[in-house]
């Protein structure tokens, strides 16, 4: 009994601590489980990503390939040499399809071709099969991977129409050991085990990170099967021995797919290396520290959370944000590429027009991104102080804003002030503030610029008439990379850097930034800076770390 007192206290205590001990373990077990997850899921997103650019890339080939076909004036006569002149044309000029080009009748007869020495497959290639299964639903067709001797290549068709009857099919053929596919492919890099590959519907590689794998059969797996269902997913296999991770998703088009395979110790191994090192931690310290480490893995868990949504919305945002504009441009550059002899001049200056304003934002996109990073970095941006007068800056950029979106009505209200300020940090501030105000106004309004003398400062303000936010939601607006929960991410699109640049810009002039807003109301963005009464000479203010 005396004995059982004595312990009793030891027991208990150890008996608890194992407990805790315990239960740390299985939590860091959890925890290392979802960050497993989370890696899965990353590399499946990058998977759909990858799908659909090149998803985007089928939709390209195959609008230049009916562009052509319904603007030239064929005589469908077989050997004619007018057509055999225009399939030359096409050939020499094309942006994808740039190895050949056919037109065969309805019944498949070939009418007229153009094609290098090294030929073109023959009309009885299986490779052909979901080509002609696609044009008999009405949509473009996609070949396998072929072969004209030692040369890969790939036919996409596109009927050509006598108003809504086809008269006959207009094939173009490209390389895929030499298309832009293929160089894009080789600049992913999944570590040292991991390969990246582009399959058509009979399984054959049209791209790969390996350059030697075009045009050879994609090694067999679980993906392949999925992936001829028409599913997506993650799994893992194990293959002469080796046990595999992979990825795969459909691209929706001719039955091409993309999917990625890497060695699973490879893959996992960072993660569950670490997950073994926390476990025998634990166990090492279970009798003195079972508590500090439970709280270790409760702030491990929150920082994976954390750094997992940071990284999903930044790369899902930035992913989107850069697709559209490309999007647009490759479709505008394509167009101009081959039709801009047939085109009005003012139609000219439409696209190019088009094309002039997506780059301009994708500029401004990738300006934000990069300061945002320095800003992260704890690097600062020097400034150039100036006098700068109030009044003609807002009219300019009242005037610039009111040009690029006419259906708001963007005013100015503005006293004779001047503030001392750097010119391009002010062009930066209230470019910022008038793009999210014209942003949240979708259905046009005013748009109001106005500046005013108080004291030793001025103000300057931005407001809008449009959907407004939520009080939380102003506390937080301008955080970096935070997204208002007011359908930004779907509608309104953005990175959710703007307003965090522009509260850094003011702050560093010495003045305060703020927001007053009300839901389906509008808001007000406002900041200060100090005045001066007359023009100051300019000079640098030199930062920490500009470099």
């Amino acid at each position: 009994m005396k004995a059982f007192k004595r312990y009793a206290t030891l027991v208990v205590s150890l008996a608890l601590l194992a407990a805790m001990g315990s239960l740390a373990v299985a939590t860091s077990a959890g925890a290392n489980r979802k960050a497993q997850s989370i890696h899965r899921a990353d590399r499946l997103t990058q998977e759909h990503t990858l799908a659909g650019l090149a998803t985007q890339y089928q939709l390209f080939m195959a609008k230049e390939a009916f562009d052509y076909a319904a603007a030239a004036r064929w005589s469908f006569i077989p050997g004619d040499p007018g057509d055999a002149a225009r399939l030359k044309t096409f050939v020499t000029k094309a942006t994808f399809l740039k190895y050949a080009a056919v037109i065969v009748d309805l019944q498949r007869h070939p009418l007229n071709a153009y094609a290098p020495s090294t030929g073109l497959p023959q009309a009885t290639d299986p490779g052909y099969r979901p080509l002609l299964g696609s044009l008999l639903t009405g949509k473009p067709g996609f070949s396998s991977v072929m072969s004209t001797g030692t040369v890969p290549v790939v036919a996409v068709g596109v009927p050509i129409l006598d108003g809504a009857t086809p008269k006959a099919v207009f094939i173009g053929y490209f390389r895929p050991d030499e298309s832009a596919l293929q160089t894009y492919n080789e600049t992913l890099h999944y570590g040292k085990t991991g390969v990246g590959i582009l399959v058509d519907s009979a399984h054959t590689v049209v791209a790969s990170t390996n350059p030697d794998a075009v045009a050879k059969p994609a090694p067999a797996g679980p993906a392949l099967s999925a992936l001829g269902a028409g599913k997506e997913g993650f799994s893992e296999f194990t293959r002469n021995g080796v046990r595999k991770f992979v990825a795969y998703s459909p691209l929706g088009q001719g039955g091409w797919a993309v999917y990625a395979e890497q060695d699973a110790s490879e893959f996992f191994g960072p993660i569950r290396s670490g997950g073994f090192r926390v476990v025998l931690m634990l166990l090492a310290l279970l009798a003195v520290a079972a508590g500090a480490l439970a709280f270790a893995n409760h702030r491990r868990q929150l920082a994976l959370r954390q750094a997992y949504e940071y990284k999903g919305d930044l790369l899902a945002n930035t992913t989107h944000e850069l697709k559209t504009p490309l999007t647009a441009i490759r479709g505008a550059a394509m167009t101009l590429g081959t039709r801009w002899r047939e085109m009005a001049p003012e139609q000219v200056d439409t696209f190019l027009g088009m094309i002039h304003r997506r780059c301009d934002g994708l500029a401004k996109l990738i300006e934000k991104i990069l300061i945002g990073a320095r800003l992260e970095a704890g690097r600062e941006l020097a400034l150039r102080l100036e006098s700068i007068q109030t009044e003609p800056l807002l009219r300019r950029i009242a005037s610039e804003f009111q040009d690029a979106s006419p259906k708001h009505d963007v005013v100015v209200d503005a006293d004779d002030s001047w503030v001392g300020a750097d010119q391009q940090a002010m062009d930066q501030i209230l470019g910022l503030l008038t793009e999210n105000a014209i942003k949240y106004s979708p259905d046009g309004g005013r748009i109001s610029l106005a500046c005013h003398r108080e004291g030793d400062y001025v103000r300057l303000s931005v407001t809008d008439e449009g959907i407004g936010m939520s009080a939380e939601d102003a506390e937080r607006i301008f955080d970096a990379y935070y997204k208002a929960s007011r359908g930004d991410q779907q509608t309104f699109g953005g990175v959710g850097l703007g307003l965090s640049i522009a509260r850094h810009l003011v702050q560093r002039h010495g003045g305060e930034i703020g927001v007053t807003s009300k839901v389906r109301r509008g808001s007000t963005f406002s900041f200060t800076l100090p005045a001066v009464e007359a023009p100051v000479v300019g000079h640098v203010q030199t930062m920490v770390d500009v470099r």
